[in-house]
């Protein structure tokens, strides 16, 4: 399991547990060397940002996930 930073977060009720579930993924297919940081704040001047999930995996790099609740179908091939 990768280094979770916080352990247990929280996540908003609004995205229909979308970054929970992808949390939940990178949780427990991430090798045990990276790290999964949650909703990470950012200050830009008097603006504030924020990542919802950071990985930093050694060897490999950093990402940054931006994760959008709803839903995607798919109808006639499309």
């Amino acid at each position: 399991m990768p280094h979770l930073h916080p352990e247990s977060p929280s996540f908003p009720d609004a995205d229909g547990d979308a970054e929970r579930t992808l949390w939940e993924h990178l949780r427990d297919q991430l090798p045990d060397d990276a790290a999964l940081f949650t909703r990470v704040n950012l200050l830009d001047g008097p603006t504030e940002r924020e990542i919802d999930l950071l990985v930093a995996w050694p060897g490999v790099g950093l990402a940054v996930v931006e994760v959008k609740g709803g839903h995607v179908t798919h109808h006639d091939g499309q």
